[in-house]
């Protein structure tokens, strides 16, 4: 017999059906699978909003479904199919958040995350007709990918340096691209088969087609020229953006007028030139953004204004013919790295180091929206020829397709640090957690409702700062990478001593007795010991290694501690300061330490992207621990000593059982994650490369 629509509906939304359909098939095909119901059902199109922005995860983890699904419906559990479907993917999920999701929700502005380049992202740009995207990415490729489903189609390969810049050509059937290494190829957009390769363009940034497709004009270095698609011949070069002292700006960016007849650069210089296509005599120049660099141009679809982004986080709107300013825009918190018209002209959309895309009229100069969902800055952005989406590139090696006329998500995320977490720290009671970030701050939260109480100033903004609980959880102890050292009331958060520059200081390290901390400094420094309440420098252990000191760890019973030098792991007896053991293995620079709860295994993270295992008396390894694809950031052992938790740049947090080295689960983020901690009942924090703490539960 036959299903009706609604027996059809009851089983799209059954989680257990979802999860035994997705096993026996492919996370697109299930997607497909729910697209036609989707239209006209909110709750069947909530569920396919998240799966489509789980596609890049579980193509790669099925297994992750249970922890998409419940995460990406987090805020939409008022409607009891999502309820009941969030329960059943909770019940099957081995690490859950406990006060907010980690990831973006469902129905928001976001539709999907395309991720498959190794490096970030440089360039991306939509076919004519609206059907594909090509994408340039330092990992020296070019990709095409499918817009409706995400799918990658083919991989452009042949370019010996990272690929900055490509463009379609007007007729669809031809791809330009320039590389940091020089050459200038285009490929059949079809077949992905190259046709013509040139050399001499070192420094390629950007390129674009004529309106005729007949002509690119492209960027490289000091230079920008216009040279014949078919031929490869050069029209003319120039030497573009002059400075005072005989040498030459870095041209930035570039764009053909839309009648084809100017061409636009942008340099280092904060000024804009126009040339003549035909001749390459300039017609204007201007100074767009005083004291500022300028990376980012376009024109409008009609070429009567033109539009320019800089260092100094404005975009500027400009009269083509005459240079003069229309409007500035406001709103992005660093440096202006991309901006594109819409086909209309009524819309302009940015990107920025910022993290963000924003979205502005044309007419007023007015912030439409702000699209939030990358981790890095954003490189590259374009609206679709309908002018419905956009797609947007960025350095934290993805593309995102938006939606324009979705709302916003309803999250609202707590109190973040303003850059990246690189420690976290809990308290023994595991009532607080303590966090520091390249912000310059140490937050401390309590770690029962997850909200901030404490915002510390310890350091300096853009610089390393590192902290760590008393063992009593009664003061917070602060290291600086510029030199300050500061000792804080955890309650009050009243600083209890303070010592200046101290030399740069990159590890820390309570004794378990509380009595004393170790310090460890930057290349080529040293370790010292202070006495914990009154400040006085105990003793010193300068040492000659290769590599920085990046992790410290004292052993539960306090009398070693450990230390991470370059690849190689050091222990050192507390009373005499005398090296016990080298322990080798890790073939570059380990990033964290931690020693089991009973002091007789040590657990290593490093670069190389391996946790290894030590026996901490003998300094034998017993085990390497393989799976995380990026640097190991972070490590710590369950207070029960079972289990060992990681995170990485690979944006992955993994559970691994102590004895065996057997993953016991994967729980998947957005942005890179940097730092962790294991608290009390099963409560884990992580810290990532955006600022944001998050709680998690392990059942």
């Amino acid at each position: 017999m036959r299903e009706d629509k609604e027996q059809i509906r009851d089983r799209l939304l059954d989680y257990h059906w979802l999860r035994a359909r997705l096993e026996e098939t492919d996370v697109r095909v299930l997607i497909a699978e729910y697209a036609p119901l989707a239209q006209d059902d909110a709750a069947i199109k909530l569920l396919h909003s998240a799966l489509r922005m789980s596609e890049y995860v579980l193509a790669q983890d099925k297994r992750a479904l249970a922890q998409q699904l419940y995460e990406r419906l987090w805020v939409h559990d008022t409607l009891p199919e999502i309820a009941a479907l969030r329960e059943a993917a909770k019940a099957d999920s081995r690490i859950i958040p406990e006060y907010q999701p980690v990831l973006e929700q469902a129905g928001s502005a976001l539709l999907q995350t395309l991720a498959g380049h190794q490096s970030g992202v440089q360039w991306c740009a939509y076919s004519p007709d609206g059907l594909r995207v090509v994408s340039a990415a330092a990992d020296k490729t070019l990709k095409i990918w499918e817009v409706a489903t995400g799918i990658e189609q083919m991989t452009l390969t042949g370019h010996e340096r990272e690929a900055a810049g490509c463009a379609w050509s007007p007729d669809g059937q031809q791809i330009v691209s320039i590389s940091e290494d020089g050459s200038l190829r285009t490929w059949d957009a079809g077949t992905g088969e190259g046709r013509l390769q040139r050399s001499g363009y070192v420094g390629g940034r950007c390129c674009a087609y004529s309106p005729d497709g007949k002509r690119l004009v492209i960027s490289f270095g000091r230079q920008i020229a216009v040279i014949e698609v078919d031929t490869g011949k050069p029209d003319w070069t120039k030497i573009g953006h002059p400075a005072p002292d005989g040498s030459n700006y870095y041209i930035n960016g570039c764009a053909y007028s839309p009648d084809g007849q100017t061409v636009m650069s942008v340099a280092d210089d904060g000024m804009v030139k126009l040339w003549d296509a035909g001749t390459g005599g300039e017609r204007l120049s201007f100074m767009a953004h005083a004291g500022a660099s300028v990376w980012a141009c376009a024109y409008s679809p009609d070429g009567k204004t033109m539009i320019t982004g800089g260092t100094d986080h404005q975009l500027k709107l400009w009269d083509a013919a005459s240079g003069k300013e229309r409007l500035t825009m406001t709103g992005h918190t660093h440096y202006v790295r991309t901006c594109a018209y819409s086909s209309d002209g009524k819309r302009l959309i940015s990107g920025s180091f910022d993290h963000t895309l924003r979205v502005w009229d044309i007419e007023t100069g007015g912030e439409l929206r702000v699209l939030k969902g990358h981790t890095a800055s954003v490189i590259s952005c374009a609206f679709s020829p309908d002018g419905k989406t956009a797609v947007s590139a960025s350095a934290d090696r993805t593309l995102k397709f938006w939606e324009l006329a979705s709302g916003d998500s309803p999250l609202q995320v707590s109190a973040k640090h303003e850059r990246g977490v690189n420690k976290c720290a809990y308290t023994a009671d595991g009532i607080s957690l303590a966090s520091s970030a390249f912000d310059g701050t140490v937050r401390v939260w309590d770690a029962k409702t997850g909200m901030q109480r404490l915002r510390l100033p310890a350091g300096y903004n853009y610089y390393e700062t590192v902290c760590a609980f008393s063992p009593d959880g009664k003061t917070v102890v602060s290291v600086a990478f510029g030199g300050t050292l500061q000792i804080w009331d955890a309650e009050t958060g009243e600083v209890r001593l303070t010592l200046e520059h101290m030399g740069g200081w990159k590890t820390l390290a309570y004794s378990p007795d509380g009595k004393r901390f170790v310090t460890g400094g930057p290349y080529n420094q040293a370790f010292r010991v202070w006495d914990a309440v009154t400040g006085l420098l105990l003793s010193t252990m300068t040492i000659e290694h290769r590599g920085d000191m990046n992790a410290t760890a004292y052993r539960p019973d306090g009398k070693m501690f450990v230390s991470a030098l370059g690849n190689l792991l050091k222990t050192w007896d507390v009373e005499t300061g005398e090296e016990c053991l080298t322990l080798a293995g890790h073939d570059i620079p380990v990033l964290a330490l931690a020693y089991s709860p009973d002091g007789k295994i040590l657990v290593s993270a490093s670069s190389d992207t391996t946790l290894k295992l030590w026996d901490a008396e003998t300094g034998a390894e017993r085990l390497t621990l393989t799976g995380h694809t990026r640097p190991v950031r972070d490590c710590a052992y369950s207070r029960d000593g079972k289990m060992i938790l990681s995170v990485s740049e690979d944006s992955t947090l993994k559970l691994w059982d102590a004895a065996t080295g057997a993953c016991l689960g994967t729980f998947y983020a957005e942005g890179m994650l940097t730092a962790c901690a294991w608290g009390a009942d099963g409560q884990i924090a992580v810290g990532d490369n955006v600022g944001k703490v998050s709680f998690l539960r392990v059942s």
